[in-house]
C-alpha cells in the first residue's frame, strides 16, 4: 500500500548536467551504499549525466539524502519487518527514509522506477533505462508499505532488493535432521527413531516421545538464545525432513486419524505431528512467548490436524508440492487447486499466522515453456484475502527464459495486491521486446491460457503433448518466427527474443523425440534426444544465468538414458517384436496381486480391463494419485524371425518405479525404474519358442512421486543383440526421498 501527494516538478538533471548530489554517511551498511551506487549509477545510464556521491551537501547541488537525513520524518505506514519507506521530494531536498536499511534501498529502487527504470531480470539484458537529456521528477511525499510481509522469490540478491523483495524469510525448512543432531542418537536410544518395517529406522523422529520433544525444545532453545535469522530474530524450523512420515508404533498409530492422504494415498500424519510440536511450544513458551516454530505443511502432513489444535506458536507455511503445478489455487477447474484453497483456509483458521511456499517452475523441469504470470496474478491476490501474508517461492536462479514476466510480477503484486497486471503487460512487451512486442505477448497469453486451463495433473514433461497440441504449437511457432524476424539486428531486442526461442526449441525436440518412440523409430528418437542436448547447450553457453543446468539436470535424469540407449539399440540390436500400448491391465492398490499369484499364466483375466503404456500416461487413464502395483499382462507368440534369434532381450523404455518381470509364470528378476529408466533383461530361457508366452510387469509405485506418473512408461520391445552383451544392466538404486521436488 501506498500514500502519495504530488506537487510541482524537480529537475534532477538538465543537458546532462547533474542537479543533485547523493549524500550517504561515511562507510555506508551494504543496501545504503547500494542505495547510494544505483541514483548514481542509473541517472548517469539514463543522461550520461555524472552524479557525485557524497558525505554532506555540496553547493548548489539538490541533496538525496539516503537513510541519513538531519530531519527525521514521522510516517503514516508501517510493516511487520522493517520495510516500510517514505521518499519525500521538496524543491530544496529529496529524502528517503525507511524503517531499516533494506528499506532505505527498496525507497531508491522505488525512485528509479518512478524515471523509468525497469529491473525484469538480473544483469544488463533484464533491464530497461529510458535516454533522457532533462530528468524530473514531481516534489510530493510517497509512504509505501507491503501487503505481503516476507517477499522471497529465488533469485540474485540485488535484484530482489530492486524490485522491494528479499530480507529475512520466515523460519521455514527440513529441520528433523538438524534437531536430532545429525542422528547421533541411534545407538544409544534407538527409541528417539521411528520404527519402519519392524525396526527403528534412523530417520525423521519418534513423534510420541516425550523425550524426543525435550531434545528439539533444548536445541532450538540454543537457536533462539543465540538469535536467529529467520524473519524477526525470533523463528526456528521445527518441519520434519523431506519425504513420508512414517512410524509403526502403537502409541504414534493411535495419534493419527485414521484417514489416507487423498494425493499420496498414505496414512496422514498430521495429528502425530502437530501434537509433537505442540510438546515442543508448550517447554519453550514460557521462556520465548514471542517466538514461532515453522513448518512446511507439506507430504503427509499436508492435511489440517482433527484431533489437535495447533500451539499459538505454530507457523505453518503451506507448500503444495503435491497438487496441480499448472492453474493457480483456487482454479475452479482443477479439482486440486480447489482441495488447496479449502485445506489452506482450515489450516489458517486454526493459527494466527501462516505463510505459503510456492514453486515458479513446473515440478520437474526447467527447459519447456512455462509462464507464472497469470498464476501469480490470480494466486497472490486470493492468498492475502485468505490471511497468508509471507511468501516464499522456490525457483531456478538461471531459469530467467521462463520467468517473464512473472518473476517481476510476483514482486510488484506481493507489495501491492491491487496491482494491475494488465498494465505491467502493457509495458513490459514494448519495453523488453521492442519492436516483437505483439508477438512475443501473444506467445506468452498463450502460454497463460494453456497452463491454467489445462486439465493435466502429470509434471515433468509428461503433460506436454496435452498441454501443447499441435495447433497450440504451430501457433506458438510462428510468434517466435515472427518475433525473431521483427527483432532481427535490433539488441538487446534480439537476444531476448531469442532466449524465448530455446524453449519453444525444447518443447519441439521433446514432442518428436516422444513420438517418434512411441512409433517404433529408435533412431529418429535417439537424434531428437541429441537435439535437445544441443539445444540446451548452446542456450547455456550462450546465455548464462539465463537457461541453466537444470534444463539439463532434470531432463537427464527422467529421460536422456531412455532415448540414449534406443539409439544404442537403433545401432547394436534387431527387433523382433514391438508390444502394443494398451496391455491387459488392472490396480492392486491392496498390492495382494504378488502374494496370489496374478502373474501366473492360469490367471484369470476376464475382468481385467485395458492399461495403456506410452501412449498416455497414469494421469491421462484417471488415476493421477494411484499407489500401489499395476498389473500389466501380454499374450504372444513369437514371430518367425524371433524363433532363429540365439538371444532374445525385453527391453521396456521406462517404469515408475519398481517392475517385478514375469515370463510364463517365472519371476525374471526386480528392477528400479527410478527416474523411469529403462529395464533391459535377457529372458531367452523363459520364452517359449512354439506356444503361448505370458508377460506380466508389475509396477509397484508407491514411492514417494509428487508427478502423477506411474507404471510402463515407454514402448516395449524383444530384441536380439548384434553384439554379446557383457554382464546385465545396473538395476539402479532407489530410496524414499521424492524423485524431482522437495526444498
Amino acid at each position: 500500500m501506498s500514500v502519495m501527494m504530488l506537487f510541482a516538478d524537480v529537475t534532477l538533471v538538465e543537458n546532462g548536467k547533474a542537479k543533485i548530489c547523493v549524500v550517504v554517511q561515511k562507510e555506508p551498511p551494504k543496501y545504503l551504499q547500494w542505495a547510494a551506487e544505483d541514483i548514481a549509477v542509473y541517472l548517469c545510464k539514463i543522461s550520461s549525466a555524472t552524479v557525485q556521491v557524497v558525505n554532506a551537501p555540496l553547493e548548489n547541488l539538490l541533496p538525496v539524502y539516503v537513510g541519513n537525513s538531519p530531519e527525521k520524518l514521522p510516517m503514516t505506514v508501517k510493516s511487520e519487518y522493517g520495510d516500510a519507506y517514505l521518499i519525500d521530494i521538496t524543491a530544496g531536498r529529496i529524502i528517503l527514509q525507511g524503517e531499516s536499511d533494506r528499506a532505505v534501498y527498496y525507497a531508491a529502487a522505488s525512485l528509479l522506477h518512478t524515471l523509468g527504470v525497469r529491473w525484469y531480470a538480473p544483469g544488463e539484458l533484464g533491464e530497461v533505462v529510458p535516454q533522457k537529456n532533462i530528468v524530473t521528477i514531481s516534489e510530493g511525499r510517497t509512504e509505501s508499505a507491503p501487503h505481503f510481509q516476507s517477499r522471497h522469490l529465488w533469485a540474485d540478491e540485488r535484484w530482489s532488493l530492486r524490485n522491494r523483495m528479499g530480507g529475512p524469510a520466515m523460519a521455514q525448512g527440513h529441520g528433523f535432521y538438524g534437531l536430532m543432531e545429525g542422528g547421533k542418537y541411534f545407538d544409544e536410544h534407538p527409541e528417539y527413531y521411528p520404527i519402519i518395517n519392524g525396526k527403528p529406522t534412523k530417520t525423521q523422529a519418534n513423534l510420541s516421545s516425550d523425550a524426543v520433544a525435550a531434545l528439539f525444545a533444548t536445541n532450538i532453545a540454543a537457536q533462539f538464545r543465540k538469535g536467529t535469522s529467520w524473519a524477526g530474530g525470533n523463528g526456528a524450523c521445527i518441519g520434519p525432513d523431506d519425504g513420508l512420515l512414517i512410524d509403526e508404533r502403537p502409541e504414534t498409530r493411535a495419534l493419527q486419524d485414521g484417514t489416507i492422504d487423498p494425493l499420496l494415498q498414505v496414512p496422514v500424519m498430521t495429528d502425530p505431528f502437530i501434537n509433537f510440536a505442540n510438546k515442543v511450544a508448550s517447554l519453550l513458551e514460557k521462556e520465548f512467548p514471542n517466538h514461532y516454530l515453522g513448518f512446511y505443511v507439506y507430504s503427509n502432513h499436508n492435511m489440517p490436524p482433527t484431533h489437535f489444535k495447533p500451539h499459538r506458536m505454530i507457523f505453518p507455511i503451506i507448500a503444495p508440492i503435491t497438487y496441480t503445478r499448472y492453474g493457480s489455487i483456487g482454479n475452479p477447474c482443477v479439482p486440486t487447486s480447489m482441495l488447496l484453497e479449502e485445506i489452506i483456509k482450515i489450516w489458517r483458521s486454526m493459527v494466527p499466522r501462516m505463510g505459503s511456499y510456492l514453486y515458479n517452475f513446473n515440478l520437474a523441469d526447467t527447459a519447456m515453456p512455462f509462464t507464472r504470470t497469470l498464476y501469480f496474478e490470480k494466486t497472490m491476490p486470493r492468498l492475502y484475502e485468505y490471511g497468508v501474508h509471507y511468501s516464499t517461492v522456490e525457483s531456478m536462479n538461471d531459469n530467467w527464459q521462463h520467468s517473464l514476466p512473472g518473476a517481476y510480477v510476483y514482486a510488484q503484486i506481493t507489495w501491492d495486491v491491487k496491482t494491475d497486471v494488465n498494465k505491467i503487460r502493457d509495458e513490459f512487451y514494448p519495453n523488453f521486446y521492442g519492436p516483437a512486442a505483439v508477438p512475443m505477448r501473444r506467445y506468452n497469453d498463450i502460454l497463460e491460457e494453456a497452463y491454467e486451463t489445462t486439465s493435466a495433473f502429470a509434471g515433468n514433461v509428461w503433460s506436454m503433448h496435452r498441454i501443447f497440441n499441435q495447433e497450440r504449437f504451430t501457433e506458438m511457432t510462428k510468434c517466435i518466427q515472427k518475433a525473431k524476424k521483427l527483432a532481427k539486428g535490433n539488441s538487446p531486442f534480439e537476444q531476448r527474443v531469442e532466449i524465448a526461442s530455446y524453449g519453444l526449441r525444447a518443447l519441439e525436440c521433446w514432442l518428436n523425440a516422444r513420438q517418434a518412440l512411441n512409433d517404433g523409430k529408435l533412431a529418429e528418437a535417439a537424434r531428437w534426444n541429441d537435439a535437445y542436448k544441443a539445444n540446451y547447450e548452446e542456450g547455456s553457453n550462450k546465455y548464462k544465468g539465463y537457461i541453466g543446468r537444470m534444463c539439463w539436470v532434470y531432463y537427464n535424469n527422467a529421460h536422456n538414458p531412455s532415448y540414449s540407449d534406443a539409439g544404442r539399440l537403433a545401432k547394436e540390436a534387431t527387433i523382433l517384436y514391438r508390444f502394443p500400448d494398451g496391455w491387459k491391465g488392472i490396480l492392486d492398490k491392496d498390492r495382494i496381486g504378488i502374494r496370489d499369484q496374478w502373474f501366473a499364466p492360469e490367471k484369470d483375466v476376464s475382468g481385467w480391463g485395458i492399461l495403456r503404456t506410452y501412449g498416455v500416461s497414469l494421469d491421462e487413464q484417471g488415476a493421477p494419485f494411484f499407489r500401489g502395483l499395476i498389473w500389466y499382462r501380454h499374450d504372444f507368440s513369437l514371430p518367425p524371425a524371433a524363433k532363429k534369434a540365439k538371444t532374445i532381450r525385453i527391453w521396456i523404455g521406462g517404469v515408475d518405479d519398481t517392475a517385478h518381470l514375469y515370463i510364463n509364470g517365472k519371476k525374471v528378476d526386480t528392477y528400479s525404474g527410478r527416474y523411469f529408466t529403462p529395464v533391459d533383461a535377457d529372458i531367452t530361457s523363459a520364452l517359449r519358442y512354439d506356444d503361448v508366452n505370458v508377460i506380466v510387469v508389475a509396477v509397484d509405485n508407491s514411492g514417494i512421486n509428487e508427478l502423477g506418473t506411474g507404471g510402463i512408461c515407454r514402448p516395449v520391445f524383444l530384441y536380439e543383440p548384434k553384439l554379446e552383451i557383457q554382464g546385465e544392466k545396473e538395476k539402479g538404486k532407489k530410496d524414499d526421498k521424492p524423485l524431482f521436488g522437495g526444498q
